[in-house]
């Protein structure tokens, strides 16, 4: 390795990256306090699962979404933070987009001086984290990308060294906290506890396997049992695994994984449109570099290029992946980072300028480069007047504090929020549903979820019901289940049509009639 890699930092340069990341982020995310209100529908659904956990009501068990259940731990812990709005949540994203940074530059600085690893480690942020992948923000894959890092880097800098015990426990924590915060994430470390596994047994080094495998499982368990315990003792492992198994297995939108279709849909999803061909195009280029180079084996390469492979199969290869889905492959795009440095090296060493100049403007324009890749700081309250709050821009005041400030006036709060995921009336009222069922989620065939809506709907249970209807969509839509007698007991009381995820949602706010 280079004789000037692997330098730290030092604490000036963390501070900087900490007060960077939370500038970056304010601009990247809904949760961040430049956004009036947080419409993302997931990040209201799981925030509200959350929140739940301070009043006893279980995930699954008591609030049912299917998501990771650590996903809802950070939810609740952010709701000690602000529970009417998303600032712990923003903080929480803030805090992975600098270890995103840091780690970058640690694995860019294995190959590189300091000051072109720092320079390239911001220029992975603009790639990764643009307006068509990350979209709202509060992605799972983006809160477990430090780990996926983490592990690159741990591979890389050992290059063909055996992992130490230590090494091994913490990447097993890594993998537990990936598999509880979404499990299809996981498929790095199994290449990387494979490959260790494989390895040993060949050499038939039983003892030492052994004791990689006490320690490994020792990190895995450390989170897991945690996890067990708490649920088991609240009566609610069954739902656990119900909800966060069952449920995404039996009824989640899925794909024949047979090889034909594998390798169908992963040439549809490269040229379905330009920026997924841009998208792989970078992926297929940084590898490119990155098996090429010297500076690292073939063993550390073809470890993190099996587990690359392995999770393009799982994400890229199925049919009903959503765009969101693609950032969970954003940790590889550090060797098109890498790719960078490298270029900067050849320009510094054929043109000779100041290396922290240099350094300096790379980081500026890879900053810059944010805001022309995800242009979402468009929805924020620098432009009060946007699309995200109401499609004709005349107001200013989200939706969610409009009907907020109406159920607030009534002494009986309870919504009904049908037929949607969480459109934000529990967190700006600061109320939790009174139903398990509180919100419609992409379970197709999953009958008692809508069962349990219509009969609240439909039997009046509910002071309030709050719909929201895609374009030329109805009330009285096939979709939609309200009886004759819903206009009868229900009056319209507010409505709103905003610009959500580049397309026009009406949302209709009915009152029971005194």
């Amino acid at each position: 390795m280079n004789h000037k890699s692997n330098q730290k930092l030092g604490w000036p340069l963390i501070i900087l990256i900490g007060i960077l990341s939370l500038f970056i982020t304010a601009f990247i995310t809904t949760t961040s306090p430049l956004f009036a209100f947080n419409n993302s529908w997931d990040g209201n659904t799981m925030f509200t699962v959350g929140k739940g956990l301070w009043h006893g009501l279980l995930p699954y068990r008591d609030l049912f979404d299917q998501r990771g259940p650590l996903m809802y731990l950070m939810n609740s812990f952010a709701a000690l933070i602000s529970y009417r709005t998303f600032l712990g949540v923003y903080l929480f994203e803030a805090l992975t987009v600098c270890f995103d940074i840091i780690l970058s530059y640690r694995i860019i600085n294995l190959k590189f001086s300091k000051p072109i690893a720092f320079a390239s480690s911001f220029t992975i942020i603009p790639i990764v984290f643009n307006g068509y992948f990350f979209e709202n923000g509060e992605l799972p894959e983006s809160l477990v990308m430090p780990l996926m890092l983490g592990l690159i880097y741990t591979v890389l800098k050992n290059n063909g060294a055996a992992f130490s015990d230590f090494q091994l426990f913490w990447q097993g924590v890594a993998l537990s906290i990936v598999f509880w915060t979404k499990y299809t994430l996981i498929l790095p470390w199994v290449a990387f506890f494979g490959w260790i596994l494989i390895a040993m047994l060949i050499k038939k080094q039983w003892h030492p396997l052994l004791r990689k495998i006490a320690f490994g499982a020792a990190g895995f368990f450390s989170i897991s049992l945690a996890l067990i315990i708490f649920f088991g003792i609240n009566g609610a492992l069954f739902d656990l695994f119900k909800g966060y198994f069952y449920m995404n297995f039996h009824y989640y939108p899925k794909s024949k994984f047979l090889s034909i279709h594998i390798i169908y849909n992963i040439f549809d999803f490269i040229f379905r449109n330009p920026l997924n061909t841009l998208f792989s195009f970078l992926f297929a280029l940084g590898f490119a570099y990155f098996l090429s180079s010297r500076t690292f084996k073939w063993q550390p390469k073809l470890m993190i290029a099996l587990g690359a492979l392995m999770e393009v199969f799982m994400i890229v290869g199925n049919a009903h992946s959503f765009r969101y889905y693609f950032v969970g492959l954003g940790c590889f795009l550090i060797f098109i980072s890498m790719g960078i440095a490298n270029l900067i090296t050849i320009l510094i060493q054929h043109w000779r300028p100041n290396p922290i100049k240099v350094s300096a403007l790379v980081t500026l324009l890879a900053i810059a480069g944010v805001f022309i890749t995800n242009p979402l700081y468009q929805d924020t309250i620098l432009f009060p007047h946007n699309q995200s709050i109401s499609a004709n821009q005349k107001s200013t005041v989200p939706f969610q504090i409009k009907f907020a400030k109406i159920i607030n006036r009534s002494n009986d709060r309870s919504i009904l929020n049908y037929n949607n995921l969480d459109v934000g009336l529990y967190t700006a009222t600061a109320t939790l549903p009174q139903n398990k069922y509180f919100a419609k989620l992409n379970l197709k065939g999953f009958a008692p979820m809508m069962d349990s809506q219509n009969y609240i709907l439909n039997h009046h249970k509910a002071n309030f019901v709050v719909f929201a209807l895609k374009r030329n969509q109805s009330i009285w839509d096939p979709d939609q289940h309200p009886d004759r007698s819903f206009k009868k007991y229900y009056r319209l009381v507010a409505h709103r049509t905003t610009i959500f995820q580049n397309q026009k949602v009406k949302y209709l706010l009915y009152k029971l009639r005194s």
